[in-house]
């Protein structure tokens, strides 16, 4: 603290790891050909009985990452004039994704001998990031004030693959990238009365582009990069709450406008991010909140949203001009209802619950149906109850998620008509019941 203002250091320092295996034979093709008929095909000979007379093909996988970041913020103190922040962020990040094929009798997880290693795949790659940042906020009349800040940064990103074994082949490549971004934001906010202000603000946005590794027979058009994409986002604003607490509400309506978007295509069984046109999004979005008795919360949200694109993708993704953004609902809101009330002296006892609606939204790009048209994800209703008991420093909760057990569709992948004809689908987790227990220290 030295007074005028005070210096902040915030540092952190994580490590992640998620190993899992998929079914090479089912996800994966070889010239439209299912992989286990591949290797059953290529393998199989009478001569050697120790191979089954059927393969199969599993795809273990290891992702990590370790990242490390330092930021300092310099705060200066309270005023009813100017207040002012500056700062400084910097990040290291090393990440991992190590991916095996190996021949399995068809059935189990038994490695045929000889036949483990089909293809071995590792990319490690870096992201090291600095910046400079400042916010301000002036306090021009005791009822209007204007907010403001800007953002300059400097990213180098590499990636390295190796890759080996007789489905992969043998390569050893490296591929960089580097950029340096601007973002900043102002919102002038006016307080109407004691109870409801309004606000507008404009801010720009980014997401950091990098480079792709890409399969060694890719064709040369395939980007071995790609950029970052950005948003510039234009927000209006109401804020009432009463003065008694009992209920709040807030309304917005946005428009955003975003460039090069990124995208994920695949090319020869890599994913590869691509630069794609861009969109637009225009939505209104509400929240409600009332007490009508001491204890009781009632709440209600929603937002309506219209988002497309204004120009075509590249060819790789398929997006075309005036396509919908995919996985973006029309419609959604909202509900919850929670209740608390005092047991045995100090503890305090609440039932509660939520539901939650998600329209009818278009899956990926380029996915589309019989007659043309992008396919859509059907609509969803998910209800979750909960009720729990606080006691000094203890808390116990007895939960139930997605408690009508919908089937949830949270993506949908495209028909492989060639190997299976099945569409590969991400699912909300089916009805889960639980027990939580928290200690406060």
């Amino acid at each position: 603290d030295f007074g005028a203002a005070s210096l902040q250091s915030i540092t952190s320092d994580g490590s992640f790891e998620q190993n899992f295996q998929q079914d090479a034979a089912i996800a994966s093709s070889l010239a439209g050909v299912p992989l286990s008929s591949f290797l059953t095909f290529v393998f199989d000979d009478p001569s050697t009985p120790e191979i089954a007379p059927l393969l199969s093909a599993i795809l273990p996988q290891t992702t990590s990452t370790d990242k490390f970041t330092q930021e300092f913020r310099l705060v200066s103190k309270e005023s009813d004039t100017f207040e002012w922040l500056v700062g400084a962020y910097y990040t290291d990040e090393e990440s991992l994704i190590s991916q095996t094929i190996d021949a399995v009798a068809a059935g189990t997880e038994d490695i045929v001998e000889g036949l483990g290693g089909l293809a071995i795949a590792s990319i490690e790659s870096t992201y090291e990031e600095i910046a400079v940042f400042a916010n301000g906020t002036w306090y021009i009349t005791p009822d209007f004030e204007l907010s403001f800040g800007a953002r300059a940064s400097s990213n180098d990103q590499s990636a390295r693959q190796v890759t080996s074994g007789p489905l992969a082949g043998d390569s050893d490549f490296m591929v960089d990238s580097s950029e340096d971004p601007f973002t900043w934001s102002v919102s002038p906010r006016f307080q109407l009365t004691d109870e409801s202000s309004v606000y507008m603000r404009i801010a720009t946005g980014f997401r950091p582009g990098g480079p792709n590794v890409v399969s060694p027979a890719a064709p040369p058009s395939t980007p071995r990069s790609y950029d970052s994409d950005s948003l510039t986002s234009y927000e209006v604003g109401y804020k009432r709450m009463s003065s008694d607490g009992r209920y709040a509400v807030d309304a917005a309506a946005y428009f955003l406008d975003w460039k090069d978007i990124q995208l994920l295509a695949n090319v020869d069984g890599f994913g590869v991010n691509t630069n794609g046109g861009s969109a637009e999004s225009t939505g209104l979005e509400f929240t409600m909140s009332y007490i009508p008795t001491d204890g009781l919360t009632l709440s209600l949200n929603g937002a309506y949203t219209d988002a497309e694109l204004t120009e075509d993708t590249d060819p790789l993704v398929g997006g075309t001009d005036g396509d919908p953004l995919p996985f973006v609902p029309e419609w959604s809101y909202g509900l919850s209802a929670d209740y608390e009330w005092a047991v045995m002296g100090d503890s305090t006892a609440y039932v509660g619950g939520n539901l939650g609606y998600t329209g009818e939204r278009p899956a990926a790009l380029g996915n589309l149906d019989p007659d043309g048209n992008v396919r859509e994800i059907p609509s969803n209703t998910i209800v979750n109850l909960r009720a729990g008991l606080l006691t000094g420093r203890w808390s116990v909760e007895v939960y139930g998620k997605n408690v009508t057990d919908e089937l949830g569709i949270n993506s949908v992948g495209s028909v492989d008509e060639a190997v299976t004809g099945r569409v590969e689908l991400g699912v909300v987790r089916p009805r889960t019941y639980g027990v939580k227990v928290g200690f406060a220290f």
